[in-house]
């Protein structure tokens, strides 16, 4: 299954390419009042209002760096009550895609209850990929910012 690669910090992680609807450039975000602090703000994306998820904030508490290989990943989620809801985050070094299965990444039997979307890590050489599931971003953010 092909997954898309990004960064955060030195830590590697992927998601399923199937979710992607485009990969744009870090772009100003309009303001979202009383959000988490991971929420950066809202992307009109063809007309549409998308929110966008700060993939660094959410992981590691510190935003995503101004750097050119920065992105917002546009993802799609089809839910049972409103069909297709778009969503983003932002990442560091969004630049390379892999071949890899869910069922590759290792988690041992743990699942953080803070962190359920971060689902098992692969080791390929020396570089641990961990893979994060985007669904489980998406049930965090649906409340408070997609009325269902």
């Amino acid at each position: 299954m092909l997954m898309l690669l990004f960064s955060v910090g030195e830590e590697r992680y992927a998601i399923q390419s199937h979710h992607v609807v485009e990969i744009v450039p870090k772009v100003h975000l309009k303001e979202i009042p009383h959000v988490p602090p991971y929420i950066m703000g809202m992307l009109n994306f063809r007309g549409e209002p998308v929110p966008i998820v700060d993939i660094c904030k959410l992981l590691k508490d510190r935003p995503t760096s101004s750097q050119y290989h920065s992105r917002i990943i546009v993802l799609k989620i089809t839910t049972k009550e409103k069909g297709d809801c778009l969503f983003g985050i932002l990442a560091e070094k969004v630049t390379e895609t892999a071949n890899y299965n869910p069922e590759d990444f290792f988690s041992g039997g743990v699942e953080l209850k803070d962190t359920p979307y971060l689902q098992g890590v692969l080791t390929e050489g020396k570089e641990e990929i961990r893979y994060i599931a985007i669904k489980k971003i998406f049930e965090m953010v649906k409340d408070s910012l997609f009325s269902l």
